[in-house]
């Protein structure tokens, strides 16, 4: 399974997904931000930064593996995109990134159809307005916000296994019901 985690728009919670799918399914990572500490959250082995002049690898089918893919513009991106199982497309509800959100799925339907839409960091009844808002034909899930994306990164444990007393249960329950939402959808394009 190849996942991409893409969108023009920085600050939509791209590496937070990215990291938390790596934890839970002992992915590889592979990314265009060569200054992102990865390494700190995961094994080094498990990471590869590919620099800005650099070719992204060819990856055997058999790898698992998820790219996180920074927020700009980037030459070597349409490949990937039509490459992996499936383009994981991280938005929020404010209006200038859906509209830039807008503009990256069609540059992404370009090279393939394979996407899923997450709407991220929501608070309550923002879902309804990303799904309004936003023209797509793609599934559209929810993502609330929470603050387990910025404990993974303290106790390197995705959310899910972060969810280990009843109190945290009951806190993390909605974002964990959610996640396994998207990783249902995820399956769908192939094996986690």
């Amino acid at each position: 399974m190849k996942i991409a985690v893409f969108n023009i728009k920085g600050g939509v919670g791209k590496t937070a997904i990215a990291l938390n799918l790596a934890m839970k399914y002992n992915l590889g990572i592979i990314s265009n931000d060569a200054l992102y500490p990865y390494e700190n959250f995961i094994p080094e082995k498990s990471v590869l930064k590919v620099e800005p002049d650099e070719k992204f690898p060819d990856i055997p089918g058999n790898f698992k593996v998820v790219y996180d893919l920074g927020g700009y513009s980037d030459a070597r991106v349409p490949d990937i995109l039509e490459a992996v199982n499936v383009v994981l497309v991280p938005t929020t509800c404010k209006d200038d990134q859906i509209e830039i959100t807008q503009k990256a799925l069609e540059n992404i339907e370009q090279y393939t159809d394979k996407i899923i839409v997450i709407a991220n960091c929501l608070k309550p009844g923002e879902f309804f307005r990303v799904q309004k808002k936003l023209k797509t034909p793609h599934p559209v899930l929810p993502l609330n916000h929470s603050r387990g994306f910025e404990r993974l990164k303290e106790h390197k444990k995705c959310i899910q296994e972060l969810a280990i007393t009843p109190l945290l249960k009951s806190a993390y329950g909605p974002v964990i019901g959610q996640l396994l939402e998207i990783d249902n959808a995820i399956k769908e394009f192939g094996e986690l």
